[in-house]
């Protein structure tokens, strides 16, 4: 019900309601001599409409001043006819009187801005207070300063700038002035032109509406004086032979004004030619060397442009630059340097202590940074410089140097943090770690176990086993063995190692399971006689029936037309083959493949990829690692330090 009645209210008090303004004109221009509508349209209203121009009432006369509409329906806007600067041109009110001599329902519309346009009488472009026109000559990257000028315009002219056709204003300052019912207006420009804009026009364009033809231009054409800027063109793009090739360097100018060219040698300061072309005919080794050519002007000289010319010759005095000592954590550098031409490039390689002659490629280029050491990196580098000449790989390699690294332990990665065991079993639970200097601690900890290695807990039941050193002298491994592991075993085990140089604490969760039930065992031995017996059969179903796949070595040799014994052997020899592998030294000793690094966890040197392909050097080819200790678990998860 009250929804109700404020409706009512509302649309009584729309239909009923005091006048006011709906719409108006806020600003207008016009040409002189022209017309022109100022807007005023009321609602509701009562009152008379008038007209104010700059706080005076402007009456309604015929051809001049008259109603664009009817007043009587509300629709007070004026046509102003034949418009002129001294009279029309203010600020204009549109007025509504009263309802009533008691009412307050006067109306006054906002100020509306009447602008008549005059066209301005005056323009130039002028520098340092003098017009200017035609070539203006200045030097690259100097500051100058122009100024586009406007007089007795209304309202105030837009100024722009262009350089050629790209549009400088935003670099511009404009600035105008009103004197009277006119404006004075300047723009200004500060600008450094550069050598891109030599021989284009400055232009500057004065916009008004009352102009002809909507627009005044001036400009000045740019004479841009620049340093020479020199090319070095037929540089040598391939090998270059002593005694073969012939060689002719060019050295192309851009310059304002021209310029001289000058040829050097090795940055000396004599010079050794002049002009635009320098000839070797033919190459000698004694041309060997870097050269230079060079423009001068009056403005500036030019950058030296080099090219290098140099005679071929394969890497010599490889040397690999390695620090002595590593801190784990941290990094280390390693730099390879060699004599060579053209410059040679760079592999850095590891030899595995823990792999014999097994070669890991760490990375490429003249520096290598070790990140993140960890104790996997420790062990002897080497680098190999390679360069190509006339499409021909040539190649040599550095001394090895070692490289220790020393910290607090740390866990080898890849072993099992869980470990699964079948109950009344025996179990062994072995982790790996490095540790240099050598640990002076290791505990294995659980609930009520504190066992140092060697020590026995338990009456045999816990054995910690002394510690045994692996792959290289700074890893061991650990061995804690568990004499017929119950489920009350199944626990947490906290391994704790320390050094003079820190501490590292592991954990390994052991899982116990039940055994196999009898019942099941029996069920499967049964299957696998069933299977027994009814695989008999076939075969000698198969022999009475002249289907045995072992015929005699004759008569294969009938039926393939093979005479080699040792074929005739590997081919009788059936369902499988056992293939033993020997040591043995690749036929082709180029053959050299790399293999990732395994590293702990801690190593972020994620640059040791596997590659394929041609090796360097004859190197051995690279193995594979080998994977961890196997024991009586199932391992699970990976042992990380805590």
């Amino acid at each position: 019900m009250l929804l109700r009645i404020l409706l009512l209210v509302f649309f009584l008090d729309d239909a009923f309601g005091a006048q006011k303004l709906k719409r108006q004109t806020s600003y207008a221009e016009v040409n002189p001599g022209a017309e022109t509508i100022l807007d005023c349209l009321i609602e509701n209203k009562e009152g008379s409409c008038v007209w104010q121009k700059d706080r005076r009432v402007v009456g309604i006369y015929k051809g001049k001043y008259e109603w664009a509409g009817n007043p009587d329906a509300g629709d007070c806007s004026l046509r102003i006819l034949s418009a002129r600067p001294d009279l029309d041109d203010g600020h204009w009110e549109c007025q509504v009187t009263a309802t009533s001599f008691d009412s307050f329902d006067t109306i006054n519309s906002d100020p509306i801005m009447v602008v008549v346009r005059i066209p301005p009488d005056s323009t130039k472009l002028t520098q340092d207070g003098r017009q200017i026109s035609g070539k203006l000559s200045t030097v690259s990257g100097s500051l100058r300063t122009f100024v586009c000028s406007s007089e007795n315009g209304n309202p105030a002219p837009k100024i722009r700038w262009f350089i050629g056709k790209e549009e400088v204003t935003p670099s511009a300052n404009q600035t105008d002035l009103k004197v009277g019912k006119q404006w004075s207006s300047t723009s200004t420009l500060a600008y450094s032109f550069l050598k891109e804009y030599n021989m284009q026009n400055l232009t500057c364009v004065i916009s008004h509406p009352a102009l002809k033809e909507g627009r005044i231009t001036h400009w000045i054409m740019l004479d841009v004086h620049y340093p020479p800027i020199v090319n070095l063109e037929n540089a040598p793009s391939s090998d270059l032979e002593e005694g073969f090739d012939n060689l002719s360097l060019r050295c192309s100018v851009d310059s304002n004004p021209p310029a001289k060219i000058i040829w050097r040698k090795n940055g000396i300061a004599d010079v050794i030619s002049t002009g635009k072309k320098l000839d070797f005919y033919p190459l000698l080794r004694k041309n060997n060397g870097i050269y230079s050519c060079q423009a001068e002007n009056e403005v500036g000289i030019s950058e030296a442009k080099n090219v290098e010319i140099n005679v071929k010759y394969a890497p010599v005095d490889v040397e690999v630059l390695i620090p002595e000592v590593g801190t784990v954590g941290g990094s280390a550098q390693l730099e390879c340097t060699a004599n060579s031409n053209p410059l040679s490039d760079f592999q850095f390689l590891q030899k595995l202590e823990s792999i014999p002659e097994t070669n890991v490629m760490r990375g490429d280029g003249k520096v290598l940074l070790l990140g993140n050491l960890s104790y996997a990196d420790q062990g002897y580098y080497f680098c190999v410089a390679t360069n190509l000449i006339n499409g021909n790989r040539r190649s040599a390699k550095s001394q090895t140097k070692f490289l220790r690294i020393t910290g607090p332990p740390q866990f080898s990665y890849g072993h099992s943090t869980r470990f699964v065991f079948t109950r009344s079993t025996n179990a062994i639970i072995a982790v790996e770690f490095c540790s240099d200097p050598s640990p002076n601690k290791f505990l294995w900890k659980s609930e009520g176990i504190l066992l140092e290695p060697g020590e026995v807990f338990f009456d045999g039941k816990f054995i910690a086993e002394p510690l045994r050193q692996i792959q290289n002298m700074s890893c061991y491994e650990a061995r804690l063995l568990i004499q017929r592991i119950d489920l009350s075993d199944a626990n947490t085990y906290e391994i704790e190692v320390e050094n003079d140089k820190g501490s590292v604490l592991g954990t390994v969760l052991v899982h116990i399971r039940e055994p196999v039930p009898v019942t099941a065992i029996v069920g499967v031995i049964s299957g696998c006689i069933v299977f027994l017996l009814i695989v008999t059969l076939c075969l000698l179903y198969a022999f009475r029936s002249d289907r045995w796949c072992f015929n005699d070595e004759e008569n294969l040799k009938n039926q393939v037309g093979i005479t080699n014994e040792s074929e005739v052997k590997l081919r009788t020899d059936c369902p499988d083959v056992i293939v033993r592998a020997g040591k043995t030294k690749p036929k082709n000793p180029s053959n050299l493949r790399y293999s990732d690094l395994m590293l702990p966890r801690t190593s972020n040197n994620g640059s040791m990829r596997a590659k394929k392909g041609q090796g360097v050097l004859g190197l051995p080819s690279v193995t594979p690692l080998p994977s961890p200790r196997s024991t009586s678990h199932t391992p699970e998860d990976k042992l990380s330090p805590i």
